[in-house]
């Protein structure tokens, strides 16, 4: 299995992005299994935005913004997370065990599980006129190859982290971008927390 790296296009950075192209055989599995993890965030998720239209994620942000309507007695305490790196950090200790429980018995294959399994086996390559760059195998993700799959598992993951924190919490995520809206009582928000708290905007 061979993954080469290109730099996203019309990115002005001497650091660039890396995306990962693979051979048309291992693409059209891949795009498979993504597009099956995307019908199953579009089904059973209302955190994600992922699959949404631009109109739809709009919507959403919309009633985020306004959530303060259905908490009476309550300020909303806004969080955005950007995460660094977000695909590379992923790891199959991670996502194995959700995917196992999850896509491959929703399925009935193992693909899902085995996501990693394929960036350990690969040799991954960046094209160069004057050097041979390239490794067998890496731990972390690439961007642009399994986002549906990592946003399943990363939804589990920020849920069971806000979890043993508060009791009502609403998310909306797009990949590394994930806005959070917790309700606090106004007699324990008064006491604790800064007394403006801006708004969550469309990226």
């Amino acid at each position: 299995m061979v993954i080469r790296l290109a730099p996203k296009e019309k990115e002005l950075k001497i650091n660039a992005r890396a995306f990962g192209c693979k051979t048309f055989q291992d693409r059209t599995r891949a795009i498979i299994q993504e597009k099956n993890a995307m019908r199953y965030l579009s089904n059973f998720s209302d955190e994600q935005a992922i699959s949404l239209s631009e109109l739809d994620l709009l919507r959403k942000i919309y009633s985020l913004i306004n959530l303060q309507k259905a908490y009476s007695g309550h300020r909303i305490f806004y969080i955005n997370f950007d995460a660094k790196a977000w695909n590379n950090k992923f790891r199959n200790a991670t996502v194995k065990p959700v995917m196992r429980e999850t896509l491959d018995k929703v399925f009935d294959t193992d693909i899902f599980s085995k996501t990693h399994d394929h960036y350990e086996a690969a040799r991954i390559y960046i094209p160069d006129d004057f050097y041979e760059l390239y490794w067998d195998g890496q731990l972390g993700g690439i961007e642009g190859l399994n986002q549906d799959t990592w946003m399943i598992t990363y939804l589990g993951q920020i849920k069971y982290a806000f979890k043993g924190v508060c009791d009502s919490f609403h998310l909306l995520a797009k990949g590394d971008d994930l806005r959070a809206a917790v309700p606090i009582p106004v007699a324990i928000s008064s006491s604790t927390l800064p007394q403006d708290q801006p708004h969550p905007h469309p990226s």
